[in-house]
């Protein structure tokens, strides 16, 4: 399984009920696209990563670089639970885990 395929599966399995709710919303960005160059400067990427970000309407409040997401793209279970970690973190963080 891929990076983006793992994150995709681990957010909608593991945050089916956040997302029903609203409260978590999963984008895929291409970086090379020239709609989503905006993105690319705001959260400085220079690679594919997977970034956890906090939006009301179209401003981000914060956001954090998810980027070891390459360190354990060899073990899926690994790699799963990085993904479910840094959501579940995030969304605490913000007080809004279902």
């Amino acid at each position: 399984m891929g990076i983006q395929s793992a994150i995709e599966t681990v957010v909608e399995k593991a945050f089916a009920k956040d997302m029903e709710a609203g409260m978590l919303v999963f984008h895929e960005l291409n970086m090379e696209e020239e709609a989503n160059k905006a993105y690319v400067k705001q959260f400085q990427l220079s690679f594919g990563t997977m970034v956890v970000a906090a939006q009301k309407g179209n401003d981000v409040l914060m956001f954090e670089n998810a980027n070891k997401v390459w360190e354990y793209a060899h073990s899926e279970e690994k790699l799963s639970a990085y993904i479910a970690e840094n959501v579940r973190a995030y969304l605490d963080k913000l007080g809004t885990a279902l």
